[in-house]
C-alpha cells in the first residue's frame, strides 16, 4: 500500500523497508499485487509477511470510475487473496464513498452563491 506521501529534499531521502511487486490480473476487473518483503540487496526478507493489495475501478455516482486499491487483509496466498477480494474490495469501497461524501460536504459548505447572505459584497482583501 503506498506509504504517506512526504516531502524530503533529494540529498536526504529515507528509504523505508522494501518489496518486490508482482502483478495479477483478469484483465477486466480484478487486479492484486503482491508484495514480498526483499532487503536493500534485494534479497527475500524472511523477517516480514508478504502483503497482498487488490486494485480496481468502481463506479460510485461520479463521471469516471473511482480507482480503488486496498491491502486484503489476513491473505496468507494469492488463492486465499481472490477469495478474500470481494469482501475487502466491499469495505474499501464503502470507506471511499464515506470519505468523498464528507469531502464533498466540506465543498458545499465553502460555495458562496450570488446573493447568498455570506456574499455581502464585501471584497476580500487578498484581491
Amino acid at each position: 500500500m503506498p506509504e504517506e506521501t512526504r516531502n524530503f529534499p533529494a540529498n536526504e531521502l529515507p528509504i523505508g523497508p522494501l518489496w518486490r511487486e508482482t502483478k495479477y490480473t483478469d484483465g477486466q476487473h480484478v487486479t492484486v499485487f503482491v508484495h514480498d518483503p526483499v532487503t536493500k540487496m534485494g534479497a527475500v526478507d524472511l523477517s516480514r509477511e508478504k502483503r497482498f493489495l487488490g486494485h480496481t475501478l468502481v463506479n460510485i455516482g461520479l463521471p469516471t470510475p473511482t480507482p480503488v486499491t486496498f491491502l486484503v487483509v489476513g491473505a496468507k496466498n494469492l488463492e486465499h487473496a481472490l477469495a478474500l477480494y470481494p469482501s475487502e474490495l466491499s469495505r474499501a469501497a464503502e470507506t471511499a464513498v464515506k470519505h468523498l461524501e464528507k469531502e464533498m460536504q466540506e465543498h458545499k459548505q465553502k460555495i458562496v452563491r450570488a446573493g447568498d447572505k455570506r456574499n455581502s459584497g464585501a471584497r476580500d482583501s487578498r484581491l
